[in-house]
C-alpha cells in the first residue's frame, strides 16, 4: 500500500504519536532500569575479585603492624555495602522482570528509584574507596606504586563511571516527558 495509506491505517490501529509516546517513554525507562539493575548485580562480584587481587602479596603484608580498628571498620563497611547493593539489585531486577512478564507497566517511579539508588551507591562507594586508598598510602607508602593497586583502582574507577553514566541514562529516560 502507499505510504500515506499505511500511515493512516497505523494511526487508526494503534493511535497517534501523542497517545503512544507516554507508554513508549515508560517502556524506555523500564528497559534502562532493568539494564542498570543487571549491571548492579555484576559489580560486587567484580569488586570482590579485585579486592583480593589488589591486596594479595603486597609489600606491606610482611609488616607486623596491623591497621587501626577504624580502618578495618571502613573496609568491612565497604564490603557489606557491596553485598547489600547486590541483594537490592537482584531484588530490583527480579521485580522488574516479574512485572514485565505479566504485562504490567513498570512506571517511571521505580526507574527513578533504581537510578537514584545507584547514584548514591556510586557516590558512597567512591568516597569510601578514596578514603581507604588515602589511608592505605599513609600507612604503607608502597601501596602508591603497587601495580595491582593501580590497575585495580583504575578498573574500579572505570566501573563506577560506567554505572554512574548508566544511572544518569536511566534517570533521563524516567524523567523525559513525551
Amino acid at each position: 500500500m502507499a505510504a500515506a495509506e499505511a500511515q493512516r491505517r497505523a494511526v487508526a490501529d494503534f493511535g497517534g504519536v501523542r497517545e503512544l509516546a507516554p507508554a513508549y517513554q515508560a517502556e524506555l525507562a523500564a528497559g534502562a532500569a532493568r539494564r542498570l539493575a543487571l549491571r548492579m548485580m555484576l559489580v560486587p562480584a567484580l569488586f570482590t575479585a579485585l579486592a583480593d587481587f589488589m591486596w594479595r602479596g603486597g609489600p606491606w603484608t610482611a609488616s607486623a603492624s596491623m591497621p587501626p580498628g577504624g580502618y578495618l571498620l571502613v573496609a568491612r563497611v565497604q564490603d557489606y555495602l557491596g553485598y547489600a547493593y547486590a541483594v537490592l539489585a537482584v531484588a530490583a531486577y527480579a521485580w522488574l522482570a516479574w512485572r514485565v512478564r505479566r504485562g504490567r507497566a513498570v512506571g517511571r517511579g521505580p526507574a527513578r528509584a533504581i537510578a537514584v539508588g545507584t547514584l548514591a551507591m556510586v557516590g558512597v562507594g567512591t568516597a569510601g574507596g578514596w578514603l581507604m586508598y588515602v589511608w592505605s598510602v599513609q600507612m604503607w607508602p608502597a601501596a602508591l606504586t603497587w601495580p595491582p593497586m593501580i590497575v585495580g583502582g583504575l578498573v574500579i574507577a572505570a566501573t563506577y563511571g560506567w554505572l554512574g553514566r548508566s544511572a544518569l541514562t536511566c534517570l533521563a529516560a524516567a524523567r523525559a516527558r513525551p
